[in-house]
């Protein structure tokens, strides 16, 4: 490679550019390793070899060289190692260097590198039982396709059985290929220098094999001095050596949080060798320190010998950071005690901090003061050591020069920083008085994993690790908590044991204790901050309210309120106006309450508070705040469930916390974390009143996550706008048909798509303003669909199961958007208020204005193409229609107007899944379209009910926007159908719906309709 080919990678280099080392790193591995292979016997010399290539180097780069051909500088500097190895070894002479000394042969790091990792991964898997092959081959080829882990709903799915079942299914199939590549790994590396082995392995290898390989490796020292090092491979290829086959860093974190559970990656104390460990200033992101290894694992040994792989992976990338600026300057002697990071074998969150933690230890003593050398040639005069010991003395800078001495003091450190971690209890049933370790993946900020003793039914003991603090306040607050019911925590106990912190949590629904997932943040008062503690002496102003005046901001903060005491109580904020922090709890009760002000809980973070009339609320603005300057956006999904999405904070490991603002009790029903490229967090929020019964309430949320790692990105602070109206089409689902009178209430995302938003990258569809339902009397609605302003069509179908009508009362632009008036009726025509479907579109459309009148409910119009779609406008109708020769004829039961519109794909005329179908009475089919050719099954069930099933047509990937159908009734009667039930999600590619039809009376009757059904085109 010339020169000028190489000159971009030098530059980076000499600009301590992350992955151009990398790139070094692999340079190093293609060139010179094999060079050392080949003239080295030890392979533990050839990684010392190739390390030290690497750090030479960089040295060289850092210190001015300019090599001309990269590939023959690297060479050059393994040539000379390697005579220098020669003569330190006395193997033989420094001028004779061989061409080739031994054979290589393969060692078990050589089955780790990325290209074998898959491999070996498919070799061993043979040698997993029967019984949970399926489920490991599913993960490893859905990973490999994909490019991403493939784990919980997508695994599931895959494999047609629940989440949970999945999720226990691959674990206890991990434990197993653990054992099978241990065992496939002794057999590939070790039956050159085992006969005994050797028989072992001449058959296919399989489950029987796997058992016998590691019964022989417990007995025989040969390979049994290997088996270490294969479980570690084992290890290391179900973890980070999984993570190269991820395409970003979100899966990678993904990887990392679901395999670095436990402590199965626990290591003993590090050693940092060689020239390696001098070299040591400063540690990468996670993400780039696994890739670093994972690409280069024989460096692995060279950094941290016999280490555990995940360890040793973040100590070898250690070795390629370039001195930063504001480091002390490496000394050129052998200093004593010296500043050397070690490694916590805690398991930390997903994503942003590595599976093995690292923290800083410095020596007791002070290092000697940093002494700038004389300008002139003289040399420095030496200083005296003391005759004896004495008091430390503050910290002086020295600078000797040939005239004079200058003695300047430091300024003190800065204090430290405050203390916070947290943990959400997960497992929350673990066995009664039983210690059990948290899910690394959930927790953040202690050196060890935090863990949990359930004491009794929702009674939980904590022990946060070097967390000990007389100030730290704890909050715990529900998560994952599904039942509208009046449930919470309170805390018992937080007190200082040891070096530990220790709290004592206890959960209740509705005053009776219940196990349940919840958080625990435990915080030092911090800049910003406005802590009330427990004891603190606050004014009662009623049974269970509360005031306290804080010390400073003006009524636009976050508070975190929690209960503490004995007995159960639910306590959360009222407000807080000026100064004045108000709290309500159901009984009377001790508390704290953390309020921040435009900061973040953590060090990375983000609140939201909502303002407007319920059920129309919003984010208020000036009482949020985002330390990234990401966006903010609220979704109703129905009464007292809401969605804030939050822009730059998204890592996995992360939490997330909420509760009421005003009035009622709120908590965390669900969250979700979207790691780098996305960078988002979605909490779901519960609210009840004081009965626990979903209300609309004024709430707040706050999320945090551990503090952003060497490179790591935000990802976009917001979402990429829909732009103004264009013609397209899109539909909703109204089930939140009782909402108050006159105020606007969004309908829930996840039952509504349109082509204004739904086209957007990533995430940013789901930003996009959302439909929205105004009811302005009984059975009488007002859709809002935005974007949508240039679709002149609109279709209304009941989504019942009584003989009920809804009609479009009329259609009307509002700046960009498209409002749909619908009114709905039950059988004898009063208003009634109604779940229903709405579509708006566009495509060839007829109105009764344009028809020929034949009589009282009577119309003719020429037909076009394709399926014809008929909705009543206006008032209450019921209509019906069939098509003749080149004709449409509309019949009503009354003089009314109608519109009709013809497509042949569905509503729409899009190439997107989509299909119409028109039924006899009998449930026969009379003809059909779908996107993928299929002809669906109907099936009478009884009188006037038909279910229609196809099995290709639903969604392959995902459930959520669902789907939509519209209904209109065929033939010569006087009938009513309506959509009874429609399930698009519960089987890949099944669409599954239920169409009731009635007569006039309401009873059901057998009636020819016709059915449209429509769906979000697959991403």
């Amino acid at each position: 490679m010339m020169a000028h080919e190489d000159s971009p990678l030098l530059d980076r280099l000499r600009a301590g550019d992350e992955a151009a080392r990398r790139e070094l790193f692999a340079r190093c591995q293609a060139k010179v390793r094999p060079f050392f292979r080949a003239r080295v016997r030890r392979a533990d010399e050839v990684d010392d070899l190739v390390g030290e290539v690497v750090v030479r180097a960089l040295e060289g780069l850092r210190n001015g060289q300019e090599p001309r051909e990269l590939d023959a500088w690297l060479t050059g500097i393994a040539h000379n190692l390697l005579k220098a190895h020669y003569t330190d070894t006395a193997r033989r002479d420094d001028r004779e260097v061989p061409d080739r000394a031994v054979e290589p042969d393969t060692g078990v790091e050589d089955l780790m590198t990325r290209a074998r990792v898959m491999d070996v991964l498919r070799n061993a898997l043979p040698g997993v039982p029967a019984g949970l092959r399926p489920v490991m081959a599913a993960h490893l080829r859905l990973t490999a396709q994909r490019g991403r882990l493939v784990v919980g709903a997508e695994l599931a799915e895959e494999l047609g059985v629940p989440r949970g079942q999945a999720d226990r299914q691959l674990q206890r199939a991990r434990r197993a290929t653990e054992n099978a590549v241990t065992s496939y790994v002794i057999g590939h590396v070790g039956a050159r220098r085992c006969e005994q082995l050797a028989e072992l392995v001449t058959t296919p290898f399989d489950a029987k094999q796997s058992t016998l390989v590691l019964d022989h490796a417990a007995r025989c020292a040969v390979c049994g001095a290997r088996r270490a090092d294969a479980r570690d491979c084992a290890r290391w290829a179900l973890g980070p050596g999984l993570i190269g086959v991820a395409h970003d860093d979100e899966h990678r974190r993904t990887a990392l949080a679901f395999f670095g559970r436990g402590t199965e990656f626990a290591t003993a104390p590090p050693r940092l060798l060689g020239s390696l460990g001098t070299r040591v200033m400063g540690l990468p992101g996670v993400d780039a320190a696994v890739r670093a290894a994972q690409e280069n694992p024989a460096l692995v040994r060279v950094a941290a010998g016999g280490l555990g792989l995940v360890a040793a992976a973040v100590i070898a990338v250690l070795a390629t950071q370039p001195e930063r600026d504001g480091t002390v300057a490496l000394p050129t002697t052998q200093v004593t005690a010296p500043f050397v990071p070690t490694l916590s074998t805690g398991t930390p969150p997903q994503g942003a901090q590595p599976v093995v933690a690292l923290t800083t230890t410095r020596p007791t003593a002070a290092p000697p003061p940093p002494t700038t050398r004389p300008t002139s040639a003289e040399p420095a005069p030496a200083e005296p050591a003391p005759e004896s010991p004495a008091p430390p003395a503050a910290p002086t800078t020295t600078t000797t020069t040939t005239t004079a001495t200058t003695t300047t003091e430091l300024p003190p450190p800065p204090p430290p920083a405050p203390k916070w971690a947290y943990a959400r209890v997960e497992p929350w049933r673990s066995p009664i008085g039983e210690e059990t370790e948290l899910s690394g993946t959930w927790q953040w900020g202690t050196p060890r994993p935090v863990t949990v003793t359930r004491e009794d039914t929702g009674v939980y003991r904590l022990r946060f690790p070097a967390q000990a603090s007389e100030t730290a306040v704890a909050h715990a607050t529900v998560t994952f908590y599904a039942v509208a019911r009046p449930v919470g925590c309170v805390v018992r106990d937080n007190r200082e044991d040891g070096a530990d912190q220790v709290v004592v949590v206890a959960c209740a629904e509705g005053g009776t204790p219940a196990d349940t997932r919840f958080t625990v943040l435990l915080a030092e008062p911090a800049p910003g901050a406005a802590v009330v503690g427990p004891d603190a002496p606050v004014r009662r102003t009623g049974a269970g309210r509360y005031e306290v005046d804080l010390p400073a901001g003006n009524g636009t903060g976050y508070t975190q309120v929690t209960p503490y005491g004995p007995d159960f109580a639910r306590c959360q904020s009222s407000g807080v106006r000026g100064r004045t922090l108000r709290v309500h709890c159901d009984r009377d009760t001790r508390w704290a309450a953390t309020h921040v002000e435009g900061v973040a809980l953590g060090a990375v973070g983000a609140y939201a508070q909502t303002t407007g009339t319920a059920p129309d609320l919003r984010i208020d603005t000036a009482r949020s705040y985002n330390s990234t300057g990401g966006a903010f956006t609220l979704h109703r999904l129905g009464v007292g469930q809401y969605r804030v999405l939050v822009r730059g904070v998204g890592t996995w490991g992360g939490t997330a916390f909420s509760g009421a603002t005003d009035s009622g009790y709120c908590h965390t029903q669900w969250w979700h974390t979207f790691a780098h490229p996305l960078g988002e967090v979605w909490v779901d929020v519960q609210c009840v009143d004081d009965t626990g019964a979903l209300a609309d309430k004024h709430f707040g949320i706050a999320t945090i996550r551990p503090p952003f790692a060497a490179g790591e990105q935000p990802g976009p602070r917001h979402p990429v706008d829909p732009g103004p109206s264009r013609p397209g089409w899109g539909y909703a689902q109204v089930h939140q048909y009782a909402t108050t009178l006159g105020v606007p209430a969004q309908l829930n995302p996840n039952h509504q798509w349109s082509t204004w938003g739904g086209y957007l990258p990533g995430n940013d569809h789901w930003w996009a303003r959302k439909a929205s339902v105004l009811r302005t009397g009984v059975g009488e609605y007002t859709v809002r669909m935005p974007g949508l302003a240039v679709s002149p069509v609109a279709h209304v179908t009941p989504h019942s199961q009584a003989a009920d009508v809804c009609v479009v009362r009329d259609q009307r632009v509002d700046g960009d958007d498209t409002l749909v008036g619908v009114n709905c009726y039950g059988v004898t025509g009063t208003p009634k208020n109604l779940a229903f479907h709405v579509y708006v579109g566009g495509g060839p459309v007829v109105t009764s204005a344009q028809a020929t009148r034949l009589g009282v409910g009577e119309y003719e119009v020429p037909a076009s193409a394709g399926h014809a779609q008929l909705t009543a406008t206006g008032g209450f109708a019921r209509c019906r229609h069939a098509s003749g020769a080149g004709t449409v004829r509309v019949s009503c039961d009354r003089d009314t107007t109608w519109q009709v519109s013809f497509t042949d794909t569905g509503l729409h005329g899009d190439d997107v899944p989509a299909g119409h179908l028109a039924v006899e009475p009998g449930g026969s089919v009379a003809r059909s379209f779908s996107t993928t050719g299929e002809v669906p099954s109907v099936v009478r069930t009884s009188v006037g009910r038909y279910a229609v099933k196809y099995t290709t047509l639903g969604f392959r990937n995902r459930v959520w926007p669902t789907d939509t159908v519209q209904v209109s009734v065929l033939g010569g009667e006087v009938r009513t159908c309506t959509v009874a039930a429609l399930n698009g999600y519960m089987t890949r590619g099944a669409v599954e719906l239920s169409v009731w039809c009635f007569d006039p009376t309401g009873r059901p009757a057998d009636t020819a309709f016709a059915l449209a059904y429509v769906r979000p085109p697959d991403r």
